[in-house]
């Protein structure tokens, strides 16, 4: 398994402003290391490749913004027990009434991310949003906020939390049609979806198959459902660059 220092592709695959298995992989990856202590972070994003970088933790959440060059990534991360027992509590936006707890916890950073944006002129640049679990829902949650000083190329979630209820999910999926997708696979949770609340973005699912399979020597923790979507996404990764490679020619 690679780990959060290690970039899985050129971050070029972010010039392109599209869903690929590299972009997948990256932002997953982004996703494992927005939840990771600060420590790491800054020499983490350096072997990536990124110029600048900020880890943020204020209260609830927590996460990263880094850049290289046109290219910007902003993650989040947010642990279960931020949410538990809160799930159906909301908080009304002019988009609709949205989930209380992962709007509160972007409302924390909110002005720290606003303000490095600023500073980083984002608003001409290829800003790419992601998160997983509750964290994908405080990264619905901040596109929302943020598309419209900063908009957003891209919005990569790997199975959320419900960010909010239908009006607001209806605002977003039209808002951000064909630039957000959201990621499920088998072998992760089920968030429950709280009445009047819908999930947003396009689906793509991801077939686990072997890499969702213990193995007969696995430790007695199995892997992180995160580290599962990773697994796969590289496979996706280096089967297509295969089918890429020119084919060898036999010599006369």
């Amino acid at each position: 398994m690679l780990t959060s220092s290690q970039i899985p592709v050129s971050l070029e695959a972010l010039r392109f402003r599209k869903l690929s298995s590299e972009s997948a992989w990256i932002l997953a990856m982004a996703c494992r290391l927005a939840g990771e202590p600060a420590g790491a972070t800054s020499e983490a994003l350096s072997a990536w490749g990124f110029e600048s970088g900020e880890f943020f933790v204020n209260g609830q959440a927590r996460g990263f913004l880094a850049a290289r060059g046109d290219v910007i990534l902003l993650a989040f991360a947010l642990d279960d027990d931020q949410i538990r027992g809160r799930e159906s509590l909301t908080v009304e936006r002019p988009q609709g009434e949205v989930s209380a707890p992962a709007y509160h916890a972007f409302a924390e950073v909110e002005e720290i991310i606003r303000s490095a944006l600023r500073i980083l002129e984002a608003k001409d640049k290829v800003l790419w949003v992601a998160g997983h679990g509750p964290g994908g829902a405080v990264a619905i949650i901040a596109a929302a906020e943020l598309e419209g000083e900063f908009p957003i190329a891209v919005l990569q979630t790997y199975n959320p939390s419900c960010a909010g209820k239908f009006p607001f999910a209806d605002w977003f999926d039209a808002k951000f049609l064909g630039r957000s997708y959201r990621f499920e696979a088998a072998g992760d949770r089920i968030f429950s979806v709280p009445p009047g609340f819908k999930q947003v973005q396009q689906l793509v699912r991801i077939d686990l198959g072997e890499a969702g399979e213990e193995e007969q020597d696995a430790p007695v923790l199995p892997p992180q459902p995160l580290d599962l979507y990773i697994a796969k996404l590289r496979e996706q990764v280096e089967t297509e660059r295969l089918k890429r490679r020119p084919p060898t020619t036999m010599p006369d």
